[in-house]
């Protein structure tokens, strides 16, 4: 089984360790955090949004396809009664010269991100305590 380690910066900073790699975040300023980092949330935001845009980016390179004619962003909406995303988008921003075919295939690589599946896969989640 793989592992991350989390280290307390304080009670209101963490980080998360991977390896040789450490990520910093906390809370926002109106939850009693410094807002210096990104929230967790935020976090797995960016992670699901990499992961849509590395798999673009290299299908964009085997295509021979410039960067510069597609753009990315991920969009969501946050239920304010329960603090849940009921929706996020993926929003492509094509060029004129993509054609359909190929705008077929560049949804089709969003859709198919790993942490998507692995979120629609509904994996268990256990708590151990030593």
């Amino acid at each position: 089984m793989e592992k991350i380690d989390i280290e307390f910066v304080d009670h209101t900073r963490i980080k998360t360790i991977i390896g040789s790699r450490e990520i910093l975040s906390d809370l926002p300023a109106d939850k009693g955090g410094k807002g210096e980092h990104p929230k967790p949330l935020e976090l797995f935001l960016s992670s699901l949004a990499s992961c849509t845009g590395l798999g673009l980016a290299s299908l964009l390179n085997r295509k021979g396809i410039d960067l510069d004619e597609v753009s990315l962003s991920l969009e969501y909406e946050t239920d304010p009664s329960t603090g849940m995303i009921p929706l996020i988008r993926f929003c492509l921003e094509l060029s004129e010269d993509i054609d359909e075919k190929t705008e077929k295939i560049l949804k089709n690589t969003v859709a198919a991100c790993k942490i998507k599946r692995v979120i629609a896969a509904e994996p268990r989640f256990e708590v151990e305590a030593e």
